[in-house]
């Protein structure tokens, strides 16, 4: 923008190219009626802030603090208004309908695409670390639960550990009795995958030093092993055994 100073020749040329210049401004500047309004630009507020901020509710979020508490005996299938519910407590959850647990904690429902198209649900679980989710087709079926965490228990056979990545470890201890002809079977604590073959190990007590362990015939849910020594069946002693595959 050129100054003008009084009494400077020349005046008309440097005012002619300050018009063009406002009016250059004047055409990029935002219309007053698009200012604010539907499809137009948005405007700050006194704060600097945008004054035409989305609601949750326009972007399909949903709020973090449970509004609603779910009452005795709710079908999660139906379950597909967004929002955050409350399970207030287990007794509560042990009656609720395709739920993943019997366990109190809060469910989450979004619409994912924000069209309505594909709904999620996710539960969380109070003061554990469980977290399980599922998203459908607005017009299809719930399918089953996944489980982000690593599950884990033991019984009878022995232990076992589930990864979300689908890995299982299964361990535990066996007696050997040095039985005449044959091995000993050996029946798994978690079934694997239909098909799977997991990964066998035994361990001898460290006094064992010159016997040897055999893993046999592996399944998805037993497996047999025998111990020798010098080619004769070892005496009676407990082994340790792991074995590691796919849960799913």
């Amino acid at each position: 923008m050129y100054t003008f100073v009084k009494g400077a020749p020349n005046w008309v040329e440097p005012l002619n190219e300050n018009f063009a210049e406002v009016a250059a401004l004047a055409g990029a500047a935002v219309p007053a009626s698009e200012k604010g309004a539907a499809g137009g630009v948005a405007t700050l507020d006194s704060d600097g802030k945008l004054a035409q901020m989305p609601t949750a509710e326009d972007v399909g979020a949903a709020a973090l603090v449970a509004t609603t508490a779910l009452e005795v005996g709710t079908d999660l299938d139906a379950l597909t208004t967004p929002g955050t519910y409350l399970i207030p407590n287990n007794n509560v959850a042990a009656t609720l309908l395709h739920a993943p647990a019997a366990k109190a904690g809060k469910v989450i429902v979004s619409d994912v695409t924000s069209t309505g198209t594909y709904i999620k649900q996710t539960v969380q679980v109070y003061n554990e670390a469980d977290v399980y989710t599922r998203i459908k087709q607005t017009s299809g079926d719930w399918p089953d639960w996944t489980y982000h965490g690593v599950l884990s228990g033991s019984n009878a056979n022995g232990s076992w550990m589930k990864h979300p990545d689908g890995t299982m470890e299964c361990w535990g201890r066996s007696n050997w009795n040095a039985p005449a002809s044959g091995g000993v079977t050996v029946s798994l604590p978690q079934l694997f995958a239909p098909g799977e073959k997991p990964v066998v190990t035994i361990q001898l007590p460290w006094t064992y030093t010159s016997a040897t362990a055999y893993v046999g015939a592996v399944t998805n849910a037993v497996f047999g092993y025998g111990v020798f020594s010098g080619g004769a069946v070892a005496g009676a002693l407990t082994v340790s055994w792991r074995a590691i595959g796919r849960w799913k």
